[in-house]
């Protein structure tokens, strides 16, 4: 049986966190680096 409980406080920023780098990531892979880095929320992003 899975049991589904709230996320604490660290594990809730860890994993908005994992998200948002598999999602860079994803974005990247399918899209190529250049064209991703011109939206200006994730200019500041370098993996």
């Amino acid at each position: 049986m899975i049991e589904l409980n709230p996320l604490s406080s660290d594990d809730r920023e860890q994993f908005i966190t994992d998200n948002q780098e598999a999602f860079i990531y994803g974005a990247l892979e399918e899209f190529g680096r250049r064209a991703f880095m011109k939206q200006p929320y994730y200019a500041g992003y370098s993996s």
